[in-house]
């Protein structure tokens, strides 16, 4: 199984992250990513066995237990590539509630033994892929946005019928009286 931790924006938060790729559909060619796809990832795991999965949600529920849920705002547009090949991407800003909740999820991943990918945290929400950019793009968002968080998800990437899914293993929430732990 192909894993990763994230969390994905309630149904409203896609929605209106949905709206903002259809304006773009406007002047971008692109693949659009559709809005069930939305997600927000913290650590990319690559392939584990099923066997890992308890191990693995025990992990989260233990990371969440330090974490309280809060609201991560959306900066604006950006893109990865070039403006001939592009991912279009919502991003957010790195605030601390989020820079704390994904260092105590590495630290955990890392003392349990387990691997993931160590490029450092760029949250964002990629709303297309293989996009064509016009010059004068504007990367701006129309109204301010943010993403609640609430709960870490483990997350299953795969193909269903040759249609990409990603598809939720578990649900961690984040605590309302969160623990109170040293940091790593």
């Amino acid at each position: 199984m192909r894993l990763f931790v994230g969390f994905r924006p309630e149904i409203a938060v896609r929605d209106a992250f949905a709206d903002v790729a259809h304006a773009l559909g406007a002047t971008v060619q692109a693949r659009f990513v559709p809005p069930e796809l939305y997600h927000i990832t913290l650590a990319y795991l690559g392939e584990r066995s099923a066997n890992a999965l308890p191990g693995l949600m025990a992990l989260l529920e233990d990371t969440a237990a330090v974490a309280a849920p809060f609201a991560l705002p959306a900066l604006g547009l950006g893109f990865f590539g070039t403006p001939a090949d592009a991912i279009v991407y919502a991003a957010f800003q790195q605030t601390e509630p989020l820079a704390s909740l994904n260092e105590q999820l590495r630290f955990r991943l890392a003392r349990a033994g387990e691997s993931f990918d160590p490029r450092a945290l760029v949250p964002h929400l990629t709303l297309a892929r293989k996009a064509v950019l016009p010059d004068g793009l504007p990367l701006t968002l129309a109204r301010d946005l943010s993403c609640p968080v609430e709960a870490l998800t483990l997350f299953h990437s795969t193909r269903e019928q040759g249609t990409l899914q990603y598809l939720p293993v578990g649900e961690a929430p984040l605590a309302r009286e969160p623990r109170r732990i040293p940091h790593p």
